[in-house]
């Protein structure tokens, strides 16, 4: 997600993903890697408890390479008195799973497209781009949205607070989220990609939780603060509203689910 943050509104400008790659794929390529060595060793397919327990390695191996260059997995009696023992390098398991990295490709083209922000190929830098280049869906996307703040900001009238910003700014910080952006590849591969130095400044498996318990205190009251979103018709104080009334069980709550 590409995210415009200042003048006191927060607005998402564009997001795209691959809602089918995360970090249980690492964890099962590296699982193939080690049933299929062990299975070259012993001449036996590891399936059911025995795979399971693999995984569970993998899993443990994975989070020691996030800190150190090697590791030993060693899972003992998979089958008899069958065994695993192999070293791991941290170079090996990103040669393994760099076909995962490289679907992270797509989606960071299309956010950067949508955003009307250009990512240079040569040398990986993210800089400010000629919107008016951009295909036609892209333009009717962007066109959508501001004409959705400017709708917004007539109903709320002279609002210094909220202010479109221009298309096509440069990014200028990156902020990684999920227990997977803990992997030095994924910083590397945004450094390759954008040019910019991921530096962690939010615990990445509390970074969500933080963000809805925001969202949460500001439905309660507890949180003075208006958040705006021009693809809602509800305002936040109806939804604190229909909260508050489904708690007590009274009400009707009207049309379907926002994420």
């Amino acid at each position: 997600s590409i995210v415009d943050v200042g003048g006191s509104v927060v607005e998402v400008i564009a997001t795209s993903g691959d809602p089918r790659l995360g970090g249980d794929d690492w964890d099962a390529a590296l699982t193939d890697w080690l049933c299929d060595t062990f299975a070259q060793e012993h001449g036996v397919r590891l399936t059911g408890f025995a795979r399971r327990r693999v995984l569970d390695a993998a899993v443990e191996a994975k989070h020691v390479l996030s800190t150190t260059a090697t590791t030993q997995v060693e899972v003992p009696f998979l089958y008899g008195d069958l065994g695993l023992n192999v070293t791991l390098s941290r170079r090996k398991f990103e040669a393994l799973c760099r076909h995962l990295l490289l679907r992270l490709v797509p989606p960071l083209l299309e956010v950067a497209q949508m955003a009307g922000i250009d990512i240079a190929e040569d040398i990986g830098t993210l800089r400010q781009g000629d919107a008016s280049l951009a295909p036609e869906r892209v333009r009717r996307w962007q066109q959508r949205v501001a004409w959705r703040w400017q709708r917004m900001q007539r109903k709320l009238g002279s609002n210094p607070q909220v202010q479109r910003f221009p298309v096509g700014v440069p990014v200028s910080k990156v902020l990684l989220v999920g227990g997977a952006s803990r992997m030095p590849c994924i910083g590397r591969f945004i450094k390759r990609m954008t040019g910019l130095q991921a530096k962690p400044s939010l615990h990445p498996e509390e970074a969500v939780a933080l963000g809805a318990a925001v969202q949460a205190a500001v439905l309660e009251g507890q949180i003075n603060k208006r958040v705006l979103n021009p693809f809602f018709k509800e305002s936040f104080k109806e939804l604190r509203a229909a909260a508050e009334a489904g708690r007590t069980g009274a009400g009707v709550r009207k049309g379907g689910a926002k994420g």
